[in-house]
């Protein structure tokens, strides 16, 4: 018996309803030459442009590193992203996810040298990786089960 529970068809459906009619303007989030690029590959993929815009963005604050936002007078927050694009199976996720991260891996990483993002392993491996890497590191997972299934295996779940 799986520990995975389906989910009713009803309950799914307008789950994907509300997400769908979450307002996006891929010309409003980026400058002209990278809504271009984002609108060009979500065609070419078939696929909605935030499977491309949505990881774009969480490259761009990995990218920023240590850069912080100010949000009132006296508090700065770090640029930190998490995102979830969720579609069903064969809706082209992956490769949507890959052309973001073929970016990323194109740019050289003097710190941390096997690469920028971390996809597999344990918590401790990722905070491991994120030592190594001046304290950032882009987490992609392709399946979401993975990433929970990574969750405070083995320790105590403080990180």
């Amino acid at each position: 018996m799986s520990k995975y529970q389906p989910i009713e068809d009803l309950i799914y459906k307008e789950a994907i309803k509300n997400v769908w009619n979450f307002k996006t303007d891929t010309k409003e989030w980026f400058p002209k030459q990278i809504a271009d690029w984002v609108i060009h590959h979500s065609t070419v993929l078939r696929v909605p442009e935030t499977y491309i815009s949505i990881p774009l963005l969480v490259c761009i604050a990995y990218c920023s590193q240590h850069c912080t936002v100010t949000a009132g007078d006296f508090h700065n927050e770090p640029l930190i992203l998490y995102a979830l694009v969720c579609g069903r199976s064969g809706t082209n996720k992956s490769a949507s996810l890959q052309t973001v991260l073929d970016l990323v891996g194109d740019i050289e990483n003097k710190i941390f040298r096997e690469s920028h993002t971390f996809d597999s392993g344990t918590l401790e491996g990722l905070m491991m990786a994120m030592r190594s890497n001046d304290n950032c590191v882009m987490a992609c997972f392709d399946e979401f089960a993975a990433f929970i299934d990574n969750l405070d295996k083995g320790n105590s779940g403080s990180s």
